[in-house]
């Protein structure tokens, strides 16, 4: 069985893995600075950066499969990505205040033996409540939007606020996971249980 490495730091995405059954992998944190801005397309830009991501940490493996992932919030052809402090997240949080944006991420599968990668970009629909100030200087006291696209997480305590949602909410979290089982079976790559 081909070695899996994830090149995130993210908890959430280590979580997702191991509810789709995969629990042996390696972590390797890609140095890459991450910009929310493209003129290509939030697609094409967040596919780019997980490929960017994948490329950079299958560099230094001579075997396995890498998957590299990046998510970011649009709103109105607008790119939300991570907050740099607190004052980015209010402003952030006040724009998706009442309304629905889409949570796009990207995904590259690189497996390193076979030099093939799989890249897919997957979409999903959130819409808020309003999110007023009291709320909102909470929500950044607990320190929950600091590492999040769009300065919130759908399965913390932001869910409080969330009307709907359409679309896969692993996805919105941040890795689409039955899309990622997918392209590793089209890589070779058989779980752990088979």
């Amino acid at each position: 069985m081909k070695t899996l490495i994830l090149a995130s730091r993210s908890p959430r995405r280590v979580e997702i893995l191991r509810r789709h059954g995969i629990r042996t992998f390696l972590q390797e944190v890609c140095p890459l600075e991450e910009k929310a801005e493209s003129d290509k397309g939030t697609a094409w830009y967040v596919t780019s950066l997980a490929t960017a991501k994948a490329s950079y940490v299958a560099g230094m493996h001579t075997d396995g499969i890498v998957i590299g992932a990046d998510t970011v919030v649009c709103l109105e052809k607008q790119l939300l990505g991570k907050p740099e402090n607190g004052e980015e997240a209010r402003k952030m949080l006040h724009m998706l205040s009442g309304r629905s944006h889409e949570v796009i991420t990207g995904v590259c599968l690189w497996d390193v033996t076979g030099k093939r990668t799989v890249q897919f970009a997957k979409r999903s629909t959130v819409t808020f409540g309003t999110l007023d100030d009291a709320w909102i200087d909470w929500y950044i006291s607990t320190g929950e939007p600091m590492d999040k696209a769009g300065s919130y997480a759908i399965q913390g305590y932001a869910k409080e606020k969330i009307l709907s949602y359409s679309g896969d909410l692993e996805n919105i979290i941040g890795l689409p996971g039955r899309d990622v089982e997918k392209a590793l079976t089209v890589l070779g790559w058989k779980s752990e249980g088979v």
